[in-house]
């Protein structure tokens, strides 16, 4: 921490939605410098009809798993009581977290973060995500409980920053790192990406540090040195949904944030679930 090559993933796993979005499952993730996915710098982005809110609703806006279709919204997903953290561990070389929640099936997602020596090294996420019926299998068989679903990614900018392959995703940040995507279960891929932009204004706090970060900067009229408010701030976003993913089909994934010139990860899958 501290070294402004530094690697977080901050994560989300709670059955709360009152003053948030229902996001369990949902991460954020900055490494090389730069934001490789993030949030909107808007608060409430998801409400009035907005194009966020627009995006939400045809293909999704979370870092999460959709079923059934991606424009399946279901109303709140909030993944019921048991939707939290059950797992988790800390140590210099490797983090792992275990969430879970039961919505339309139990779904469980798990994180490795292995870290290198020092910030700026070769550092990388494993990620795999698990599905088990819900329900009584003596009246209703397992596979008929599962439905396919949709892996997301939401990225900051235009589509053009994405580069797509039969089994990975390549996203190149506006800032220079890029976020290389790796599939190997399932080892190809469909996706469908849609981008929408939004522009608004910014207050207090968020409008000083959008100025202090050198942004570009509309200043309004009702502009004072206590609130530093600042007009036609434009926020862009990309999502990519990954699917259809059969029922019952695990999810194995390696995200590797790099810059460019900087070594290509290289792996090796030595069975189902093992990298």
């Amino acid at each position: 921490a501290g070294d402004p090559n530094e690697v977080f993933l901050g994560y989300r796993q709670g059955y709360m939605i009152s003053h948030s979005d229902d996001n369990q499952g949902d991460f954020i993730l900055y490494a090389k410098g730069a934001p490789l996915t993030t949030l909107s710098i808007f608060a409430y982005a998801l409400h009035d009809d907005r194009p966020f809110e627009q995006l939400n609703r045809t293909i999704g806006w979370h870092n999460r798993v959709r079923y059934r279709s991606p424009s399946n919204y279901d109303g709140s997903p909030a993944g019921g009581p048991a939707s939290q953290v059950h797992a988790h561990h800390f140590s210099t070389s490797v983090d792992y977290l275990r969430g879970m929640e039961d919505g339309d099936q139990r779904w469980t997602r798990q994180i490795l973060f292995l870290k290198a020596r020092e910030a700026g090294g070769p550092d990388y996420f494993v990620f795999r995500d698990s599905f088990d019926p819900l329900g009584d299998p003596a009246e209703t068989p397992p596979a008929e409980l599962l439905e396919p679903k949709w892996w997301n990614l939401r990225t900051l900018g235009e589509t053009k920053h994405l580069k797509i392959s039969k089994d990975r995703i390549r996203y190149t940040s506006p800032y220079g790192p890029w976020l290389n995507v790796y599939f190997l279960e399932p080892d190809s891929i469909q996706t469908k990406v849609e981008h929408a932009s939004y522009s608004g204004e910014l207050y207090y706090q968020a409008a000083l540090n959008w100025r202090k970060a050198g942004s570009p900067v509309v200043p309004t009229k009702k502009e004072d040195d206590l609130s530093g408010n600042l007009s036609d701030v434009k926020d862009e976003m990309t999502v990519t949904a990954v699917g259809p993913i059969a029922p019952g089909q695990d999810i194995l994934v390696i995200l590797y944030p790099l810059k460019p010139g900087e070594a290509d990860l290289n792996f090796l899958q030595l069975a189902e679930g093992v990298v």
